[in-house]
């Protein structure tokens, strides 16, 4: 069976990439914040670089957000001309 993608839903397609830009994030977030308070935990003092850090993911979230509505918005536009992706998908019964 062959099948092509003409049009991508622009608002799912954007909240799933700013979800997963989010998710990403989380990993390096929480190294550094692990990071952070093993080097500070003595002194017990805690600053403004936390915040920094706890943010990050909500930040990664808007820019894949964002991102993910430009490609959308470019995709659909440029099927119009060049044509949408082509799949060929084989269906095996085992």
């Amino acid at each position: 069976m062959k099948y092509e993608i003409k049009k991508i839903a622009i608002w799912p397609a954007a909240r799933f990439a700013g979800i997963f830009f989010g998710l990403m994030s989380l990993v390096p977030a929480a190294f550094t914040l692990m990071v952070y308070f093993l080097n500070n935990f003595r002194y017990h003092e805690f600053s403004v670089k936390i915040f920094g850090i706890l943010l990050l993911p909500l930040g990664f979230f808007a820019a894949g957000f964002i991102i993910g509505l430009i490609f959308v918005l470019v995709y659909n536009e440029l099927t119009d001309y060049i044509g949408g992706i082509k799949l060929e998908i084989d269906y095996h019964e085992d």
